[in-house]
């Protein structure tokens, strides 16, 4: 098997499921480049991924996520892209269909777990396992539409995920 990244690699999913976690380790073990798309697009807007929902609201963040995707997918070399939970709700869903994407699934407990009190996640309010659950509803067919590949990361390790993703990517990618 190779350990080289046959193209770029997207990993999708909801937030707190392990996109950015599980993308450093599958980049490490291909050798090649992790890319995360939240400090893309705050590095290209200079502002924080809270202050660009506050200052241009979601659909202005959709228009920095799709230009910041566009950017990172034009790479030459190979990456392993971790983009945002909401990535297929806007502009940019379009332009992972091209590549390998990755679906990390995991329950909604695993997710209002791993994301606590959502505090740095504009789209989260105060009931986050009711916002979870709603957004979950709204993306889940979206994510089946572009995802070549789909893996549940409940009760799993990030190696057993890492291990996994390798037994399946060079056939499917």
């Amino acid at each position: 098997m190779t350990t080289t990244a046959p193209r770029h690699i997207v990993l999708i999913g909801m937030m707190g499921v392990g996109k950015s976690t599980v993308g450093k380790k599958l980049a490490a073990t291909l050798t090649c480049s992790f890319v995360d798309l939240d400090d893309e697009i705050e590095a290209v807007a200079s502002k924080t991924i809270p202050e660009i929902f506050a200052s241009e609201g979601e659909h202005g963040f959709r228009l920095h996520e799709a230009d910041a995707l566009a950017g990172a997918l034009s790479r030459s070399d190979p990456i392993v892209l971790a983009t945002g939970g909401g990535v297929v709700d806007g502009p940019a869903a379009s332009l992972l269909r091209q590549h390998c994407c990755v679906w990390l699934t995991a329950s909604v407990q695993t997710l209002a777990d791993r994301v606590g009190t959502g505090k740095g996640r504009p789209l989260l309010g105060d009931d986050v396992v009711g916002t979870l659950t709603t957004l979950l509803e709204r993306r889940d067919r979206k994510y089946a539409e572009v995802a070549t590949l789909t893996i549940a990361v409940d009760d799993q390790s990030v190696s057993a995920i890492v291990a996994q993703l390798m037994s399946q990517l060079e056939a499917l990618c």
